[in-house]
């Protein structure tokens, strides 16, 4: 393959690719139109790559979106719920699949309870590596937060890597969102602050989650708990190994990926969560991602699209809650919200004003300038009340002193009353100028 123009990106544009394979042959057109965005060099280069990943006797094998086509790399053989621990659980039903797990209801039959049973797709236990993974979800597993669902268990069953959870029928927020659609403001905020509480105490050790969506979030009445963190410190960790050797790992749901995870950049930190939050965020308000498609589309948009503004879909919202959540979708991390701790006490300080007088919605808040000019003229005003008040009620405290004070006559020199020396201390004082002298006596 002839070698592709220095000043693209090569992960980037690789990722343009796979939506272009991805879309139907009807649709290509239309998006390399899309997806070089008036760049005739770009646009050039993806017509190349594309004739290049697609012969005239296309193979089977890119015959079918890539989602499909990969499949079956999850469809082995392995039960998804290992024999070995029959004795302990006692399986109940699948839950379902996810990307890196198969998520089973089953009976811990020691404490007679429910418990949510996760065993990692073979293919990802391979690379992430038992040792790894049981190291880091060892440390993980000291995690102690009022809004992180803690682990149970963990372990290697005969080469299924699992991990054991508490499990609570119907409460994760994919669920809400479903069933409900569009979160009330304040039950919405509520939500965001939880989860940005989970991810600050992870985030300070130094756990990146990489993966944060509703299907992530349980919930408890009104409160919310983030759920997977054991897996997370793990695939960060494997992550960082396959970096030495690779161009990265990417790892995390195409709708809720941050832009340097779809780059699979080894460097991927603590805001590549505060993204991820953000899609959520916004699911949680509008009702829907921020992004639509399918496939590659997903990981193409958060390269390339910019967000339809919130207030698009809902017009009741904050001015600074609309800010806060579109922040976060930032493209560059360096332009994000720097850490979930200040997102934290933002939303705190959006809640106490909304558990207030009910809240004037994003169109009806002031601009910044607005308020910089009224905290101006609030200003101006208050200084010219207090010389108002001080001019228009002079000082009487003299007249208090001199009420008090005796006169006394010390010189046998009348006429000159009017020249009254007033001593400062109180004792007499008789300038060679003056006739008559004053003694204010203390009191």
């Amino acid at each position: 393959m002839a070698a592709t123009n220095p000043s693209e990106d090569w992960s980037e544009l690789a990722s343009l690719v796979d939506a272009l394979l991805d879309a139907t042959p009807e649709r290509r057109a239309a998006l390399i139109e899309e997806l070089s965005v008036g760049d005739e060099a770009r646009r050039s280069e993806l017509e190349r790559l594309l004739a290049e990943c697609e012969p005239d006797a296309e193979p089977e094998l890119f015959s079918r979106p890539a989602a499909e086509r990969f499949a079956a790399l999850f469809n082995d053989d392995v039960p998804h719920f290992p024999a070995a621990l029959a004795e302990r659980y006692r399986l109940t039903m699948q839950l379902g699949r996810g990307g890196m797990a198969t998520v089973c209801l089953a009976r811990d039959l020691k404490h007679g309870r429910d418990v949510a049973v996760k065993v990692m797709h073979p293919i990802i236990a391979s690379a992430l590596g038992a040792d790894l993974f049981l190291r880091e979800i060892e440390i993980v597993a000291q995690l102690h937060h009022p809004h992180i669902v803690p682990l149970y268990d963990s372990g290697d069953a005969n080469g299924s890597l699992y991990y054991v959870m508490p499990y609570e029928a119907d409460s994760s927020l994919r669920q809400r969102l479903a069933r409900d659609g569009p979160l009330a403001l304040e039950d919405a905020v509520l939500i965001m602050r939880d989860v940005c509480d989970a991810l600050a105490h992870a985030h300070r050790h130094g756990i990146v989650h990489r993966d944060i969506k509703p299907d992530n979030v349980l919930l408890s009445g009104r409160h919310a708990m983030v759920t997977d963190f054991g897996v997370a410190k793990a695939a960060t960790e494997a992550a960082g190994v396959a970096s030495e050797t690779s161009a990265g790992v990417t790892l995390g749901t195409p709708v809720y990926m941050a832009p340097e995870q779809i780059k699979a950049d080894p460097a991927i930190d603590h805001r590549a969560d505060i993204y991820s939050f953000g899609v959520l965020a916004y699911e949680l308000l509008a009702g829907r991602p921020p992004f639509a498609g399918e496939g590659q589309l997903y990981r193409m948009a958060h390269l390339t699209a910019v967000p339809v503004p919130l207030t698009t879909y809902r017009s009741d919202l904050p001015l600074p809650l609309v800010e806060l959540v579109m922040k976060c979708l930032e493209k560059n991390a360096a332009d994000r919200w720097q850490s979930a701790d200040e997102l934290v006490q933002r939303l705190e300080a959006i809640a106490s004003v909304m558990s207030g007088p009910s809240p004037a919605p994003a169109s009806a808040w002031p601009s910044k300038q607005t308020w910089v000019k009224a905290a101006g003229v609030i200003a101006v005003a208050a200084i010219a009340g207090f010389l108002w008040q001080r001019i228009s009620q002079p000082d009487t405290s003299w007249r208090n002193r001199w009420a008090n004070a005796r006169i006394e006559r010390v010189t046998d020199f009348p006429g000159s009353e009017v020249d009254a020396a007033i001593s400062s201390n109180g004792q007499p004082a008789c300038p060679s100028s003056r006739r008559w002298v004053v003694q204010c006596i203390p009191f």
